[in-house]
């Protein structure tokens, strides 16, 4: 099983009860654009851990994965167009799972060996894609871990984060960004601490080769990413606060067509 080869020893039987107990997540109209931020806010981890909400496995709109060494404005902004596309289609804002508000901050290892099932709990993953995220290998790994247990690439929507003053300047930087997506390598993704970069290249060596998993993270970069339609969507700077209605968000885009990945049998703050 990925959650035993991955981050503990716990069998099925009790790998499950713990993750349905501490499932949790957060609507979107509770989130500030500083939760995203790389430092915690004024309310601390507590605070946002207080906007949370027991949830059902399966039930949760989107599993967020993005990297907390990309700035909070981008983000934020991306988010905010998704969650108005997400509320114009179903007349709710969406339920996301976010690592800092939906883990015990005060415990996590006692949480991480439930993120396999964390992950396949929500319907979609969205990834947050902006210039460090390829780079970190937790992100890489919460990208695998949901490949790995829905295997449905459509249910994986990645949103590139190319900000600028220009359009041509945005052009140019999605340009860099994709480029880099396609240069992903595993062997050069880091983690905070060692160990971990060490168990999670064992877990992903477990089920892949290197060089076919990082064609496959390659692909669904490529083909799972999205255009932000208009200017304004790109310039990740249009203010906006959860309680502001629906028709002052970011403008909605559109998903580009998925490919399937080979074989089918977050980041180090959680």
């Amino acid at each position: 099983e990925l959650s035993r080869n991955c981050l503990g020893q716990l069998s099925r039987a009790e790998l499950l009860p713990l993750a349905e107990a501490n499932f949790r997540a957060i609507r979107f109209d509770r989130l500030k654009r500083e939760d995203l931020a790389s430092a915690l806010g004024s309310e601390g981890g507590g605070g946002l851990a207080a906007r949370t909400q027991p949830c059902s496995l399966g039930a949760c709109d989107a599993f967020l994965s993005h990297s907390w060494h990309d700035p909070e404005a981008p983000k934020w902004a991306a988010l905010c167009s998704w969650a108005r596309r997400f509320e114009a289609e179903e007349g709710r804002p969406p339920t996301l799972w976010l690592d800092r508000a939906c883990i015990d901050q005060s415990r996590i290892a006692d949480s991480l060996p439930c993120l396999p099932v964390f992950v396949a709990g929500c319907k979609t993953l969205l990834v947050l894609a902006g210039p460090t995220y390829a780079s970190r290998l937790w992100c890489v790994m919460e990208l695998f871990t949901f490949m790995a247990m829905s295997a449905d690439s459509h249910r994986i929507c990645v949103v590139p984060l190319a900000a600028g003053e220009s359009e041509g300047a945005r052009r140019e930087a999605r340009q860099q960004l994709l480029a880099s997506f396609d240069r992903f390598d595993a062997a050069h993704a880091r983690c905070f601490l060692p160990q971990d970069r060490a168990a999670l290249l064992s877990v992903i060596e477990s089920t892949l080769q290197l060089d076919e998993f990082n064609r496959w993270v390659r692909s669904v970069f490529r083909e799972r990413s999205r255009r932000t339609s208009g200017a304004s969507a790109n310039r990740f700077a249009v203010p906006f606060e959860p309680s502001e209605e629906p028709s002052q968000l970011l403008e909605p885009s559109e998903l580009e067509p998925a490919g399937e990945p080979p074989g089918s049998g977050s980041d180090e703050v959680v």
